[in-house]
């Protein structure tokens, strides 16, 4: 006999694993981190729902555990891996024919292209920032996000990220 709320929660994950695959694929263009947590966020609603629609009786607490615990543990791991540059240097280094490429090569394509040639890309593209020939300047879109953000970093006290 398992425990109340088990089996549901987990056929949810499971639900949400294979919508978050077809997901995936499907908006193939849109950022694919907002792509699996929306989808978590409407499987969970969708199976709540499901449940009150078919007014079956389940243990609320019991279910949100038991789908949610390897949601967030999926969320964890699928962050790590889409955002490693560690993992990505060493998917680059297995594709080459040596296995091998010099420092300077991957300094220049993962340091000063990705990270930060393509973050001002990104900064300017999303109205955070404008690109002017002397330099960057904040737009006041740019400015409410960084305050919120100096809020937030002093609140739980970081005094340092990125």
């Amino acid at each position: 006999m398992t425990a109340p709320g088990f089996v549901e929660g987990l056929v949810g994950f499971g639900c949400y694993l294979s919508v978050a695959l077809i997901a995936l694929r499907v908006f193939s263009r849109k950022p694919r981190s907002g792509v699996v947590v929306l989808t978590a966020l409407l499987a969970y609603a969708g199976l709540v729902g499901w449940a009150a629609v078919q007014h079956v009786s389940i243990s609320f607490w019991s279910v949100s555990a038991m789908y949610w615990c390897p949601t967030l543990g999926f969320l964890m791991v699928f962050g790590a891996v889409y955002k490693s540059i560690s993992l990505r240097i060493l998917l680059d280094l297995a594709s080459r024919p040596d296995r091998a490429e010099s420092y300077q090569a991957i300094l220049k394509r993962y340091v000063q292209q990705e990270s930060y040639l393509a973050r001002l890309a990104i900064l300017s593209a999303a109205g955070l920032a404008d690109r002017l020939p002397e330099g960057l300047q904040l737009t006041p879109k740019g400015l409410r996000i960084a305050a919120i953000c100096r809020t937030l970093q002093s609140a739980f006290r970081i005094e340092q990220s990125g």
